[in-house]
């Protein structure tokens, strides 16, 4: 999960709670042509995040109800215009609802471009980081612990799942096709998931399995992480469970007084842990003392 350089150091910036200055981006490589999206079923499809998880945007999903379109993390204000192309390009439906997994700038960054009309939604702390942070685009709808949408014949869930990743995550369930996504509740790239704790927001990591077992209580066939390859149940399964034993060897080496460095580099060794996840090393190492 490496977003491009300006869109990796502003989310950077907001998950460990240093002050954001104002950047200009340049056009990033992945726009120069038409966004692919593939379509997962008749009338779900996904735009996914560029190099499977190493590129700067997360899974995004399209869903196509017959009374309007769910979109779910709508990447950067700069992405807008191409990624609505690319909507247009399965459905002619309007885009009713767009979903922010959590607040971070890859997931809500284009919040703020969608038409009046197109009610944005996250969970209450989500809005809550928004606007502490004057980020543009604050959603209009929030909700504490649940909330359904109903389209038509089609419905949406959309479940908090407590603190983890920051302390705004949530799972979006499409009943139709028992597909939940996660944002970055699991988030990895190429087939390696591994956790990012925002302490400065509320994040925590030894709250993380806790928080995706609610994700799994959903029927769930599909899962579509924030970041990198789609998978099913087991994969969900395999990550929470990949998370709890972090959670146990961190209290373990607590236990044998390992030093920082030491545990920084026995996460690279037994877990492959790369420099966006050691980046919370002092939260986790304050954690799990």
């Amino acid at each position: 999960m490496r977003p491009h350089r300006v869109g990796w150091l502003l989310a950077a910036c907001m998950m460990f709670g240093a002050p954001v200055a104002p950047v200009k981006a340049a056009q990033p490589a992945y726009l120069t042509s038409v966004l692919k999206v593939r379509q997962l079923h008749p009338n779900m499809y996904v735009i996914e995040g560029p190099a499977n998880g190493e590129g700067p945007n997360p899974n995004m999903i399209i869903y196509a109800t017959g009374h309007g379109v769910v979109v779910v993390d709508p990447w950067f204000a700069i992405d807008y215009l191409h990624v609505l192309a690319a909507i247009r390009s399965v459905t002619s439906e309007p885009v009713r609802y767009v979903v922010n997994t959590h607040f971070h700038e890859d997931h809500s960054g284009a919040n703020a471009e969608w038409p009046a009309d197109v009610m944005i939604i996250a969970q209450d702390n989500s809005r809550k980081h928004m606007l502490e942070q004057a980020m543009p685009g604050p959603p209009n709808i929030t909700f504490s612990d649940e909330l359904t949408l109903h389209l038509g014949e089609k419905t949406v869930r959309l479940r908090y799942l407590g603190p983890g990743h920051t302390d705004g995550d949530i799972a979006v369930y499409f009943p139709e096709w028992k597909t939940v996504c996660l944002g970055d509740m699991m988030a990895g790239t190429k087939g390696v998931t591994n956790p990012v704790v925002g302490y400065a927001s509320g994040g925590t990591l030894a709250g993380w399995p806790r928080a995706l077992d609610k994700a799994l209580a959903f029927d769930v066939a599909e899962v579509v992480p924030g970041h990198g390859a789609i998978t099913g149940r087991d994969g969900l399964v395999a990550h929470r469970d990949k998370v709890a034993a972090i959670g146990d060897s961190l209290r373990a080496w607590d236990r044998a007084k390992k030093s920082a460095a030491e545990i920084h580099d026995l996460l690279i060794s037994t877990y492959g842990f790369k420099p966006i996840n050691l980046a919370s090393l002092d939260g986790l190492v304050t954690e799990f003392r």
